[in-house]
């Protein structure tokens, strides 16, 4: 009879260890689906629900916390403690034997230090107030892509661009086609304003650079076409952003032959630079047409 108990005991202990283990592996895989959501918060959370059961593996629930908190601090500088603690904690885990695997291990630690060197060189150390408030319709540099405001964002197809020369640069251009319904068929417009490249830092998927069409047209000599909505907007700059902050350069003429066709542009640019951030406005005027533009880049990629 007492036989029979202890085995009793033994399958309900077993039956018990089972089932939580069937509970962690389900609340693991809840935390895993919202991460891959972007859901990061709540990843958070479903993992700390995993780590207070006995049967979690802490050392897997480690290496998904680094991942969440390595998304974070490319969103927010200001998580990146968090993200550096999450990966001394794993690797004192390995150190002291835990079964954490190498190859994650090795992987972790090379993000962390492609992460540190992403961080110094974006650093916004010296950055007057004036230009870290500098943006295109909404869009900053250092910003994630997945924060670029919808109404921009929605007009992009971010699985699609084009690798630039420079290393670990996408370049990224608008759906620049919309289809015309009627019985003519296959005619397009052309999207020959708004914003027209955005670049992406392939590392952090951070913006370094915005590049928008303001207004072009048709360019008459005796009305200055466009230059009365450039003066106003350089006015604009020096009001928002203090007008020693505010850089006006001279007019530039240039002429050149094309085909035996000459070429005369004329060129006006206001400009705000600090360490980390340029901001160029631009009026161009070449033979009979203008454009107005403007384009926010990270310092570091101006070559001078």
């Amino acid at each position: 009879m007492k036989k029979v108990a202890i085995m009793g005991l033994l399958c309900f202990a077993t039956m018990q260890t089972f089932g939580q283990a069937k509970d962690a592996n389900s609340i693991y895989a809840q935390a895993e689906e919202q991460f891959t959501a972007k859901n990061y918060n709540d990843a958070l959370s479903k993992l700390a629900l995993y780590e207070n059961l006995s049967s979690a593996s802490k050392e897997k629930a480690q290496v998904l916390k680094i991942q969440i908190y390595r998304e974070l601090a490319l969103k927010d500088t200001s998580k990146a403690n968090d993200y550096n603690n999450a990966v001394k904690e794993l690797k004192s885990m390995f150190a002291s034997g835990k079964k954490v695997n190498a190859e994650d291990l090795h992987r972790i630690l090379k993000e962390q230090q492609e992460f540190n060197t992403d961080a110094a060189s974006q650093s916004k150390d010296g950055l007057s107030s004036a230009s870290s408030e500098v943006s295109i319709d909404g869009i900053k540099i250092g910003m994630n892509v997945e924060e670029i405001p919808s109404q921009v964002s929605a007009n992009f197809d971010w699985s699609k661009g084009m690798k630039m020369q420079a290393n670990n640069q996408t370049n990224y251009v608008p759906l620049m086609f919309s289809s015309k319904t009627g019985i003519t068929g296959g005619a397009f417009n052309i999207k020959i304003s708004g914003i027209q490249n955005i670049t992406l830092d392939d590392r952090t998927r951070r913006v370094i650079d915005v590049y928008k069409i303001l207004e072009n047209g048709k360019y008459k000599e005796k009305e200055k076409t466009g230059l009365s909505g450039y003066n106003a907007l350089v006015n604009e700059l020096k009001t928002k952003y203090g007008e020693s902050n505010v850089t006006v350069s001279a007019p530039q003429v240039t002429t050149i032959k094309v085909m035996n066709k000459e070429i005369r542009t004329e060129a006006y640019n206001a400009a705000i630079h600090s360490k980390s951030v340029s901001y160029t406005l631009s009026y161009a005027i070449a033979n009979n047409s203008y454009s107005i533009i403007e384009r926010l880049m990270i310092s570091d990629y101006i070559k001078n």
